[in-house]
């Protein structure tokens, strides 16, 4: 994974430390990338290749989420997990932009699903001006494998090298992703953050089940910015054609198909980024290709 395009940097907002990879024309549109959601993950080695290319024509900035990466390792417990990390994200994005700024988001499994939620959420946690999620449904749709798969984690790089069968094909780098990913699965607290769900409160002090959400896909109806929702047609880890849910439900939602696993940056950089230009050009962004 080469740096030569790009700068890390950190920031410190509302009380945390963000770390996130800077690139790119200033002068374009933002692009926000937002990296998946499994142990060891971080926003460099899901998205290196493609902030090379974008950062061509676009302003790119690529956080590591709360728990991941070199960010504090904050879980909340009294809210949501998509609700809290979005307003990570929104924090993030303004802190470091000017005031007023909107980017286009970008996101892979749980941060793409994390985007699609933030985009219908009240008080719009991340100021979104467009959303496009690559093999993120938003939560519904996990294949019985792929629920088996997530749930398996040893702590060991043959875990890591497991998950990456089902994200990618062989790309460049492949070794070095695997030993970066160690690297943030050995971070003090990063195990700990990704095991929050199973702590549980005593018999006597456990509580009534939260509301049930809004219903998913439907919530979408009320998007306000152009969105795309791509599944993958080898994606072993959500069941195939998930995101046909996703049609007819908004003018502002389009769907698509890419020919890949779960996480094509890795092994198809160039087909994702020309998907992410195509759909930020439909979005008013920056330059024409």
């Amino acid at each position: 994974m080469s740096s030569a395009t790009y700068t890390r940097r950190e920031i410190t907002h509302d009380g945390v430390t963000t770390t996130y990879v800077e690139a790119g024309n200033p002068a374009g549109g933002t692009v926000l990338l937002v990296h998946d959601g499994w142990y060891g993950a971080d926003a460099e080695t899901l998205w290196s290749s493609v902030i090379e290319r974008l950062a061509e024509d676009y302003h790119v900035l690529a956080p590591d989420m709360l728990g991941f990466g070199g960010t504090s390792k904050t879980v909340h417990f009294d809210r949501p997990m998509y609700a809290y990390r979005a307003q990570h994200l929104g924090s993030f994005v303004r802190a470091v932009l000017p005031n007023g700024t909107s980017v286009h988001g970008a996101g892979t499994s749980l941060g793409g699903s994390l985007l699609l939620r933030a985009s219908v959420s009240s008080g719009a946690p991340i100021p979104l001006a467009s959303v496009l999620s690559i093999s993120g449904s938003g939560g519904p749709w996990r294949s019985e494998f792929g629920a088996a798969e997530l749930g398996r984690f040893e702590g060991t790089a043959a875990d890591i090298e497991r998950m990456l069968e089902h994200m990618a094909g062989e790309f460049p780098g492949r070794d070095e992703f695997v030993e970066a990913r160690m690297r943030n699965v050995a971070a003090p607290g990063h195990v700990e953050s990704m095991m929050v769900g199973s702590i549980k409160p005593p018999a006597g002090l456990q509580r009534p089940p939260a509301p049930a959400p809004a219903a998913w896909p439907a919530a979408l109806a009320q998007v306000r910015v152009p969105t795309m929702v791509i599944g993958c047609d080898d994606d072993p880890l959500l069941e195939p054609g998930w995101e046909k849910n996703f049609e007819g439900i908004s003018r502002l939602v389009t769907v698509g198909t890419l020919p890949a696993r779960h996480a094509p940056s890795l092994d198809r950089p160039d087909e994702v980024s020309e998907l992410i230009c195509r759909h930020l050009v439909r979005s008013g962004a920056g330059v024409t290709q």
